[in-house]
């Protein structure tokens, strides 16, 4: 019982070891588009009471990847398109974060502190709003 428990602790500290570092990113947006999406069950399943629809919209965004990493740079130069719950701006640059298929930008809020918006990875491809239309079956 003791070698597996010392086998079992061995393991679990070489985790992180393994485990992909988060990179630094310089996030270039250069194009970005907005989708309404029902957020409950009911419409999104096409239910004909829309007076109770609720909508949360999603952003699509392309945008240009940079990184002294160049795993990052190497997967269609960096034009890559992301989703999230808010906009950035068209041209603007911001420094991020990439763990995985996630993106943690930072943007400068109105008092000049540093905001952390979460984004994942679309598709390494920009993508055109057509690409998100969902088309009746």
């Amino acid at each position: 019982m003791k070698v597996f428990a010392w086998s079992l602790l061995a393991l679990m500290t070489a985790l992180p070891v393994c485990a992909k570092p988060k990179i630094s990113v310089h996030v270039k947006v250069h194009e970005g588009m907005g989708r309404d999406q029902a957020t409950d069950s009911l419409t999104k399943s096409g239910a004909s009471n829309v007076s109770n629809v609720t909508y949360n919209t999603i952003f699509y965004l392309n945008v240009s990847i940079a990184s002294d990493n160049p795993e990052v740079a190497a997967k269609n130069n960096g034009q890559w398109c992301i989703s999230g719950g808010s906009a950035l701006d068209v041209n603007g640059e911001y420094d991020g974060t990439l763990d995985g298929n996630n993106l943690e930008v930072g943007v400068a809020g109105k008092n000049g502190k540093i905001k952390k918006q979460q984004y994942q990875i679309i598709d390494h491809k920009w993508r055109k709003l057509s690409d998100f239309e969902q088309h009746p079956r």
